[in-house]
């Protein structure tokens, strides 16, 4: 009787930033016949052949391709399984893609990040009161600089 067997049964792959090929090593243990469907639980990978038959290998060995699209992996997803089925087997491997590590910022840097966003904010907020025809000659002034730091008064224009 013939049977299959998968190399691995996980597969560990970093986080790709655009269509990668990847390859399960299946092999049969003797001669003879099988038409086995390759299927896959997710999007985002996507076996290049539908099925194999027994023609398919090269001795006892055959390379199975499949794609990772990671324009397709949702967000918290970080595996999904490639299934390989006939009559008297169901194998499935499973496929987990490696995220990278989040990085946090430091509080000094968090700070520095709030005053930029701040002055944009300011910055935003004087060009729609300028637009709307609002005196904003010394608002520009306080609102900008207020936020960098402490500039004391406003120069009066004498």
């Amino acid at each position: 009787m013939l049977t299959l067997t998968a190399k691995q049964r996980e597969i560990m792959v970093e986080m790709p930033d655009e269509l990668v090929r990847a390859t399960i090593a299946v092999n049969k243990n003797t001669w003879g016949y099988t038409h086995t469907y390759i299927t896959s639980d997710c999007d985002f990978l996507i076996p290049e052949a539908s099925r194999i038959t027994g023609q398919d290998f090269i001795g006892n060995n055959y390379n199975l391709n499949f794609l990772i699209d990671p324009a397709k992996i949702p967000e918290g997803v970080s595996s999904g399984y490639i299934h390989l089925k006939n009559t008297l087997q169901n194998i499935s491997v499973k496929v987990s893609i490696k995220k990278p590590a989040v990085q946090r910022t430091e509080p000094k840097n968090r700070h520095v990040n709030f005053m930029i966003k701040k002055g944009h904010e300011a910055l935003a907020k004087a060009y729609i009161d300028f637009r709307t025809d609002k005196n904003v000659a010394s608002g520009i002034y306080k609102a900008f600089f207020g936020c960098v730091g402490n500039v004391g008064e406003i120069p009066s224009g004498k």
